[in-house]
């Protein structure tokens, strides 16, 4: 006798909804590829970073609880205001007594001082009327394995573009990672 998973007994983790939302059909055309747990700044972890074909990128963040969600306003970044050649330095190539500044991440986000153009929350089903999404950010639910619904649109934050190195640095990080799992390295996470 087979046993089918009903939607009630289905305990999400942060797999199951990323795996909801990468492998669903409207996102999956939506973005030229959608890379797990990608570093966007050295303090920054993407839980998905989809890139569009016009270098466009979103940001997910999967949520799997309220006190998981209220949190996330607390997440502070490190930022400077800096050139592309500064940035592609970093902060140690020039004074050495310049730190960065911080920012909660929520801020810098409305202030487009991120590199994704949009935002989003991902969160199960029964959760999002817990919750209260900034207006800027959107919001997509998921229901037992594979059922997703866009809540809310996010907001263009900004129209800066991803550049083309930035594009294959991620792209080099995730082709990395795929080989050290298909070897059977443990991988966590790629800067």
């Amino acid at each position: 006798m087979a046993l089918i998973r009903r939607p009630a007994d289905f305990k999400h983790t942060e797999h199951t909804l990323a795996k909801a939302v990468a492998c669903n059909y409207m996102f999956s055309r939506r973005f030229q590829v959608m890379i797990p747990n990608c570093y966007t700044s050295q303090d920054n972890e993407a839980d998905i970073l989809g890139i569009k074909s016009n270098n466009y990128c979103d940001e997910f963040e999967i949520k799997l609880s309220k006190a998981d969600f209220d949190n996330d306003a607390k997440k502070l970044i490190q930022y400077r205001d800096m050139n592309q050649q500064e940035r592609k330095l970093g902060w140690d190539a020039r004074d050495p007594d310049m730190k960065p500044w911080q920012m909660p991440k929520q801020e810098a986000l409305q202030k487009g001082l991120m590199v994704c153009n949009r935002f989003w929350f991902i969160v199960p089903s029964e959760l999002h009327t817990k919750i209260k999404v900034p207006s800027w950010a959107g919001l997509i639910t998921v229901l037992g394995e594979s059922g997703v619904r866009v809540r809310q649109e996010p907001k263009k934050l900004h129209s800066r573009k991803m550049d083309n190195d930035d594009r294959n640095h991620h792209a080099s990080k995730l082709g990395d990672r795929y080989w050290k799992t298909v070897n059977g390295v443990r991988y966590h996470g790629s800067r």
